[in-house]
């Protein structure tokens, strides 16, 4: 299965293996894992963010709330590397 990273309307990030995706966009991930950036100190100028994680395990992000899809490069690239094997061997 493909990693994918999904970035959400309200700015989270979430990066999982995909399973399975219904009629309304919503997409189910396993090993997922969240990311998101939280204001942890006020300074003289600007906020300090901070980037917090945390294990989701399994996961399901509603399609209503995706705002960008990316695969990630190297689970791509063996993907399509099996694709081309596959066919090669039939």
């Amino acid at each position: 299965n493909c990693r994918l990273r999904f970035e959400l309307s309200d700015g989270r990030k979430v990066v999982g293996c995909f399973q399975c995706a219904d009629s309304s966009s919503n997409v189910i991930l396993s090993e997922a894992v969240e990311t998101r950036s939280v204001a942890v100190d006020y300074g003289d100028d600007e906020p300090v963010v901070e980037q917090r994680q945390r294990n989701l395990n399994l996961a399901i992000v509603p399609g209503k709330h995706i705002v960008r899809v990316e695969a990630i490069a190297g689970d791509l690239r063996r993907a399509q590397q099996e694709r081309t094997d596959d066919e090669l061997s039939c």
